[in-house]
């Protein structure tokens, strides 16, 4: 039996049509609309890489960007250094509250220990924090972590190693959970990152020497310079302790020069690991190493350079299956008031080395006038 389609009927379906078109339209504009969003911020990203040299500025411009995308009240990034010399400082960013010191030294705990874990807690002092962008709203004083109640904490890694991160909090709860848009701005932070590392590399291999990983020379001169400054500005004390292989140029023509080389790296690498995070080693030239030792008067040198002496000689260097001892000798000297200049107690400390050889190698001097 056939049946006729009313007026109305095809009315109701033709409206029932369009409604489903102008629905798959409203999707589709709403696919578009996202996809838009996500290029631009995208795109805004990219364009921040022309601030890589310029920490302070580039932490400025992504705090800038991301609230115009995320609500936070704090946000702090982190780019790290490829020197662990240098300090590793949270750059902050508080938007319409103050913040308590015991506050912010929490956010630096939060956001540190996440990243570093255990070597956080054991070398706290080259962890800091500082506030680079603010905006004061009513000036309500959060003196409570607890009071921020949404929190993220990313630290970003590469080739296993951390190279930066992004801490968020919010007073209000579910702030970040689930953000599409928070999850573009941590992969464009990835790719900034990578750069920026990937720079400070690039810087960092210009002041290393390629076979020891430890200062060159030219790097040690600069610091010398200005921690000998400094030691005389502030009446603080600064030594520095030259080493030397002993009869290095008998175990190159006894093993050949790619031992030689072996020596020379071994040796750093028992020295630096033997060293505080203050404290400076450097190539100085051929089998030379040399410290810079901050804030240590010269009589307190001698026990942990001799520590380090007695480390190197008990060493089990080996050629093929053959044991080869090696030795170093050792010259200190300090900041005294008649060292005028880092030169003069350079040329101390070599003189003290030459000391120890001529009095039979392997020890260690101190200068004496």
């Amino acid at each position: 039996m056939s049946h006729n389609i009313t007026s109305e009927e095809r009315q109701k379906f033709i409206e029932e049509k369009k409604l489903e078109n102008k629905n798959i339209q409203t999707r589709i504009n709403n696919l578009l609309d996202q996809s838009l969003i996500e290029s631009t911020i995208i795109n805004e990203f990219r364009n921040l890489s022309e601030f890589i040299y310029a920490t302070k500025i580039l932490s400025k411009e992504i705090f800038s960007l991301i609230f115009s995308l995320i609500d936070f009240n704090v946000a702090g990034i982190f780019f790290n250094e490829r020197d662990d010399k240098k300090k590793k400082t949270l750059n902050l960013s508080v938007q319409g509250v103050t913040l308590d010191d015991k506050v912010l030294k929490e956010i630096k705990e939060d956001f540190f220990s996440a990243a570093f874990k255990e070597d956080y807690y054991r070398d706290e002092a080259i962890f800091d924090y500082e506030i680079v962008d603010s905006v004061l709203g009513k000036e309500e004083l959060i003196e409570n972590s607890d009071i921020l109640r949404s929190k993220v904490v990313i630290p970003i890694s590469y080739a296993n190693k951390i190279i930066g991160g992004i801490a968020l909090y919010h007073k209000k709860g579910a702030r970040f959970d689930s953000s599409r848009v928070l999850e573009i701005i941590v992969q464009e932070l990835k790719v900034l990152m990578r750069i920026k590392w990937l720079y400070s590399e690039t810087k960092y291999l210009a002041i290393t020497d390629g076979l020891t990983g430890l200062y060159n020379r030219r790097y040690f001169q600069q610091t010398l310079d200005r921690e000998f400054a400094r030691s005389k500005r502030y009446k603080n004390p600064l030594s520095i302790a030259f080493f030397d292989i002993d009869y290095f140029k008998n175990v190159n023509d006894s093993y050949g020069h790619q031992f030689g080389d072996k020596v020379i790296a071994e040796i750093s690498k028992i020295i630096r690991n033997s060293l505080r995070k203050t404290d400076y080693v450097a190539r100085y030239g051929g089998e030379e190493i040399v410290l810079i030792l901050p804030e240590t008067p010269i009589d307190q040198t001698l026990i942990p350079i001799e520590r380090i002496r007695v480390k190197i000689q008990d060493h089990p260097f080996v050629f093929g299956d053959k044991p080869v001892q090696v030795t170093v000798s050792c010259g200190l000297s300090g900041v005294e008031p008649d060292v005028n200049t880092y030169e003069d107690l350079i040329l101390r400390a070599d003189k003290a080395l030459y000391e120890s050889k001529r009095n039979g190698r392997n020890q260690t001097t101190i200068y004496q006038i």
